[in-house]
């Protein structure tokens, strides 16, 4: 698939108007033509509407996300202690779209991705959309669905495994997996070249006390082949996730040496645009 020009052009545009130069966008055919006042009346006055937005012409949104909704973004995960830029974040259509990303972006057709399970069941048509055989490994309901062994893990691991993908809280399990197991996914990880990929929609769905969420981005060493799924993709400043220029449905190894862009890192991070708008935005900036 080809790079997005727009993507690419955006950049150089926002820099050039924050030098004060008048920038004509011919990029998209963007609306100048005032939105009826009836359909913005209805879109406020609906339940939850936007009540307080003044818009008199409903245009296209940036394709990287609102800016505003970055920098809010930026203020959450502060607070659970992952230390993002706003240049980091790039907002994806859900957290679907986000793993999409991530199986493409590490796996090729006929590549196999280990998947604790019971798992999320729309795991099954990423991995076929992103031509991708899931490698199931059994969680038991004795233990809790707690992880099984590392030995369980590499039983499954072949030459065609890329990568580790779990969710945390367990979808449809509800199992929170503690800081030793995710250590464990880690060394598997470094030890045989795969990536880990967390699904982390549900990271704040955990209500005992006692029990901590541990995030993939919180692994020290584990930089530069971590991947946190739940609608944005994310970057930290030790490893950097491909940019949109350099996303494609398939990588080329000749192209990348065998794995993602060297220049830009590994690391994946999605979250959840449609999870994070169901706790409200009132979370975000609290």
């Amino acid at each position: 698939m080809p790079a997005s020009p727009i993507r690419r052009l955006v950049p150089y545009a926002d820099r050039a108007k924050a030098r004060g130069i008048k920038v004509y966008h011919l990029n998209i055919g963007q609306p100048d033509i005032e939105t009826p006042a009836e359909m913005m009346n209805g879109y406020r006055n609906v339940k939850n509407g936007y009540r307080n937005v003044n818009i008199r012409v409903l245009s296209y949104g940036p394709s990287q996300g609102l800016q505003d909704y970055i920098d809010a973004l930026v203020q959450y995960y502060g607070r659970v202690g992952i230390k993002v830029r706003a240049q980091d974040i790039l907002v994806t259509t859900g957290g679907s779209e986000a793993i999409l990303f991530a199986l493409d972006a590490v796996a090729d057709t006929g590549d196999e991705v280990i998947v604790p399970e019971p798992f999320y069941t729309n795991y099954s048509g990423f991995a076929a959309t992103a031509c991708v055989k899931l490698v199931p490994v059994t969680c038991l309901a004795e233990t809790g669905f707690a992880l099984p062994p590392k030995a369980e893990f590499e039983r499954a691991i072949t030459s065609r495994t890329r990568a580790i993908i779990y969710s945390n809280p367990g979808n449809p399990t509800g199992a929170v997996y503690t800081r030793l197991e995710l250590e464990m996914l880690e060394g598997l990880c470094v030890e045989h070249g795969l990536y880990l990929i967390g699904d982390e929609a549900y990271r704040e769905f955990i209500y005992e006390d006692d029990t901590e969420h541990t995030s993939v981005l919180n692994l020290a060493g584990i930089e530069d082949r971590a991947g946190q799924g739940a609608g944005q993709l994310l970057q930290r400043s030790a490893a950097r996730i491909p940019g949109p220029e350099r996303l494609s449905m398939r990588r080329n190894r000749e192209d990348t040496g065998g794995g993602l862009p060297q220049a830009r890192g590994r690391i994946l991070r999605c979250c959840q645009v449609a999870d994070s708008r169901r706790r409200g935005i009132r979370h975000l900036h609290a």
